[in-house]
């Protein structure tokens, strides 16, 4: 050889970590994993936040629709159980016709009702 030619040698392989993968291999430094940012301990009470706190929106969401469906049903019930008073007072008070399209009697009073609201 003389002495213009660079001899190039080859590069070493890698270095090969002191952890092994469990197998009794060695791994090397680039594919090792590299710890967990958070414990495990952290990772499970994450975990158990998140599924408490979905389990009581479900929770929560389903309570209300069962709740407002009983109360509009229980205030519809109500209403309709006054229709027929309330039909009758304005009947008998203000003359207004009643479902048969009779008009009631303070039609003849002069639209005075019976409530105690009269001259004089």
């Amino acid at each position: 050889m003389s002495a213009d030619t660079i001899v190039r040698r080859p590069r070493p392989a890698e270095p090969i970590s002191d952890a092994d993968d469990g197998a009794g291999i060695m791994v090397p430094r680039e594919r090792r994993r590299r710890p967990p940012s958070m414990s495990l301990r952290l990772r499970l009470v994450a975990a158990l936040a998140v599924l408490l706190t979905v389990g009581l929106a479900v929770f929560g969401v389903a309570t209300y629709g069962v709740q407002s469906r009983a109360e509009y049903r229980r205030l519809d019930d109500g209403l309709r159980a006054t229709v027929p008073n309330v039909g009758h007072t304005l009947t008998v008070a203000y003359g207004l016709p009643d479902a048969d399209g009779h008009a009631g009697p303070s039609a003849a009073t002069g639209g005075q009702g019976s409530g105690g609201q009269g001259s004089g």
